[in-house]
């Protein structure tokens, strides 16, 4: 039974104050990612809310203090976890629907954090040495991957370091780039390497950390930042892209989708105005981020993976130059005092390496990514914050979770007693077995009375009047003879003359069938057609035909 752990702290105020919260979740690896991904399949189980004051009142340094923080980390992540020990070396027997018998081992399999959360959890010094192999701050700008550490050897080095005298022991920790944890939670755990359990997190890594620093140094490579922001301005709307009428250069705490928008935009707006090999840099890095993110891989795609990380580090240098890297460091004060600014020493940098060996030893990176655990800080920590009246609120949220819990079985044995079903339904293999409507369109239009010299001037519909004319004829179905078609032409000319106004809905919504995977869902997507906003979006529609995905054309349609 791999267990996936993953812990992070997170804001539960908006404005005002500073509280905070740190749950810890998991989840097993035997349940399908496309339910573990569904906050709504509740895959994902909160463990425990780990301690988040602040120790005050006391003379002790820094360093002391955030070794104490550390120590308490895995001092609760020990008592958390104590109850999968025991089943991880002996086993723990369990019996199926058809009575068969299983004995199941509680392996860790990935623990899915960020970096400053996966030195906590590894005891790796943050900044100067990679949670997964033995490679070195000195090292993190190279295209280079070391060897995976192992448990075994980093609680030797741990161990030893402790019984030497306190200088020598500090510099043997330092060389190994480890901190001194001398009993973290995952020594006791059988079977486990903590160190191989650390996956890599796209949100984090690539979203918002290598790809945030290009759109840092493309800022700073253009002459103007003006101009890069008027490019943005002028990029016309579209379905399925983000308008920036502001430009990027202002915008302050960019989300992860405001990022991905970004990409999608950036190398047609860089172009003319930064080095070419500026250009082939963001190429070779939005490659990787998109591959990276692939939901099927082959051995054809980890090879454009690999070939796409070693292109990007030969234009990297383009980089190197006064007001651009220099400027671009977002690192923390503490981190940014570790590393020459002039190089590329980043631990997210180095992080890509990893990416190929993930995979293949967990999947594709949607089975571990942390925007999952971001959303469900929201069922599981901010909501129950709100719940509560901000005293004592860490009683108050467990209390009022366990209530939410209780309801929720209880509505699944109801579900379960009445025959229906308990979550709603996966997606089926076969795409033909799921009917969705081609189009949706809002019940009431967005204006009631527009009128067709309107639709020809302000919508551009001049072809209205004679489609129209065509759909009268196929809706009144006369029979053919002598004499019908004076019969046909006086009854669609009188229905024209009736016509004075039509209604006008500015926007439609369709389903676009992900046939990647087979439990991947439906995207939808938006067209607009207002004149009020002067957008308008062109769009493909099949008329007729049968589809593999089992959406057949509009011929019929109401």
């Amino acid at each position: 039974m791999p267990i996936i752990l993953s812990s992070d702290r997170t804001e539960i105020t908006t404005f005002a104050g500073k509280q905070s919260c740190y749950p810890v979740y998991m989840t097993i690896g035997n349940i399908p990612k496309h339910l573990r991904r569904k906050p709504s399949s509740r895959a994902q189980r909160l463990l425990a809310y780990l301690p988040t004051g602040k120790i005050e009142g006391t003379d002790f340094s820094d360093a002391i203090l955030r070794k104490l923080r550390a120590q308490l980390f895995h001092t609760c992540m020990e008592t958390v976890c104590a109850p999968m020990f025991g089943p991880a070396a002996d086993g723990m027997d369990f019996t199926d629907s058809a009575g068969t018998v299983y004995r199941f081992h509680t392996v860790l399999a990935a623990y899915v954090a960020d970096y400053p959360e996966q030195c906590l959890v590894t005891c790796v010094r943050y900044g100067r040495a990679c949670p997964v192999c033995d490679v070195l701050v000195d090292e993190f700008g190279d295209d280079v991957c070391g060897e995976t550490r192992q448990q075994g050897d980093t609680l030797l080095t741990i161990r030893t370091a402790s019984a030497l005298p306190s200088k020598e022991g500090k510099a043997m920790l330092t060389a190994a780039g480890l901190n001194d944890r001398r009993n973290p939670f995952w020594a006791h755990w059988p079977h486990a390497n903590i160190h191989a359990a650390m996956s890599s997190d796209v949100l984090h890594q690539l979203i918002q950390g290598v790809g945030k620093h290009l759109v840092e140094w493309m800022l700073a490579l253009v002459p103007d930042e003006r101009e890069l922001d008027a490019r943005f301005q002028r990029l016309p709307y579209a379905t399925g892209v983000r308008h920036f009428r502001h430009g990027i250069s202002k915008l302050s705490n960019v989300t992860g989708s405001e990022h991905k928008a970004i990409y999608a935009q950036l190398l047609a707006c860089i172009q003319g105005i930064v080095p070419i090999n500026a250009i082939r840099a963001a190429t070779t890095l939005l490659d990787f981020i998109y591959i990276a993110q692939f939901e099927c891989h082959s051995e054809t795609t980890l090879a454009s993976l690999t070939i796409a990380l070693s292109n990007f580090h030969e234009y990297l240098p383009v980089f190197l130059r006064p007001g651009v890297r220099s400027g671009a460091c977002s690192c923390t004060s503490e981190l940014r005092q570790l590393i020459n600014p002039a190089d590329f020493k980043l631990p997210k940098l180095h992080a890509m390496q990893h990416y190929v060996s993930s995979i293949r030893r967990f999947g594709t990176v949607d089975n571990y990514n942390t925007e999952a655990t971001e959303r469900l800080h929201i069922d599981l920590a901010k909501n129950a914050f709100r719940a509560t009246n901000k005293r004592d609120y860490g009683t108050q949220m467990c209390r009022w979770l366990r209530r939410r819990e209780a309801v929720l079985r209880f509505h699944s044995y109801l579900s379960w007693i009445r025959g229906e079903p308990l979550e709603p339904q996966a997606r089926h293999e076969t795409h033909a077995s799921i009917a969705h409507p081609p189009v949706i369109v809002a019940k009431r239009p967005h204006h009631t009375h527009v009128s067709l010299e309107q639709l020809r001037v302000e919508y551009k519909a001049t072809h209205f009047v004679r489609a129209m004319d065509v759909f009268l004829r196929r809706w009144h179905q006369l029979p053919h003879g002598p004499g019908w078609d004076t019969v046909l032409d006086t009854r669609r000319t009188s229905a024209l003359r009736t016509i004075s106004t039509v209604r006008v809905w500015n926007h439609v919504k369709f389903l676009t069938p992900n046939v990647e995977t087979v439990a991947s869902t439906d995207s939808r997507s938006t067209a607009y057609a207002s004149a009020a906003r002067g957008r308008f979006d062109p769009v493909l529609v099949r008329v007729t035909g049968e589809d593999i995905v089992g959406v057949g054309g509009l011929e019929g349609t109401p």
